[in-house]
């Protein structure tokens, strides 16, 4: 027994020192809220439970277990739903599948219609931006007819890696805002902008999205519609606007954790919004053909 109230007196004074003096607790810009004090009894009671779990409950349970539950259950009782407790064998996992995820195909082309070329993405990775923009320079022959259009299909694509879908949103701009983005501290208030020199200069664009059109996605086809340099084809899209940091910790795992939100250039927050399409196809419609009926509509001068 003496044991068992030595470790709980342990584990209770390693939570004091942890959160702070039971008197106060202070947000991260140094201002003090009285609605996040923690008292000692609080801390007591989140002790108690813990020991009671660890020896009365039917089945035997491990510290570490108790521990890692409790701190799952933190982030999940009090975050949105993309942010998580990852623990070092999920992280090693999730680590190695991210790896093989930038070396993927994630870009595929082919010939749409006479001097139209289609660019479906299935994801973003690091490198996304290099492969779509090697994929788009096999259609811009020096001996060949310039290009009438491009269709770029985001359709089922759920997002990645934010700077290659920023990377070519610049392609196909000037100058301009591409997205910013806004959270509780200045640091990771950041603001994304086009540079002078297109990829194909005004060259008519229509862009395909559905309801699985998410988060980078969504930023790269929120900009070519604010700045009116694309069409935007097919369904409103998912509505992720948020973005997940991966904070490692010192054990090995990590806390996945919604740290900002995305605003495309006129201001709207994609979060639970998502993009409304400029011509929306109903089910069953090829939003591609729509698309192709778009583009050979502008090369004819009917706007």
């Amino acid at each position: 027994m003496n044991f068992h109230l030595s470790r709980t007196t342990a584990f209770l004074t390693l939570l004091i020192l942890l959160v702070g003096t039971p008197e106060r607790v202070a947000t991260a810009s140094g201002e003090a809220e009285e609605a996040a004090q923690l008292t000692l009894q609080d801390l007591r009671t989140f002790t108690d439970v813990f020991e009671q779990l660890r020896r009365n409950y039917i089945e035997e349970i491990d510290d570490k277990t108790l521990l890692q539950a409790a701190m799952r259950g933190m982030v999940s009782e009090t975050t949105d739903g993309y942010s998580a407790f990852i623990d070092e064998e999920e992280f090693r996992v999730l680590d190695s599948v991210s790896r093989g995820e930038s070396d993927s195909i994630s870009v595929h082309s082919e010939w749409a219609g006479p001097n139209i070329a289609y660019l479906g993405i299935s994801h973003f990775h690091q490198d996304t931006h290099l492969e779509f923009r090697e994929k788009l320079k096999q259609f811009q022959r020096p001996e060949g007819a310039p290009l009438a259009g491009i269709i770029l299909d985001l359709r089922g694509n759920l997002g990645g890696t934010l700077q290659s879908a920023v990377a070519i949103a610049d392609g196909f701009l000037d100058d301009g805002m591409i997205v910013n983005t806004r959270s509780r501290y200045p640091a990771t208030q950041l603001e994304f902008h086009a540079h002078p020199g297109q990829w194909v200069d005004d060259t008519p664009l229509a862009v395909l999205v559905d309801r699985s059109t998410a988060s980078a996605s969504e930023v790269l086809a929120g900009a070519l519609r604010d700045h009116g340099r694309a069409r935007i084809i097919g369904q409103q899209t998912y509505g992720k606007g948020s973005i997940q940091s991966i904070l490692h910790l010192r054990n090995g795992s990590a806390l996945k954790l919604t740290t900002a939100l995305y605003f495309t250039p006129s201001g709207q927050s994609l979060q639970g919004q998502g993009i409304e399409p400029d011509i929306t196809t109903g089910e069953g419609e090829d939003a591609r053909e729509q698309a192709l009926d778009s583009l050979q509509a502008q090369q004819a001068g009917f706007n």
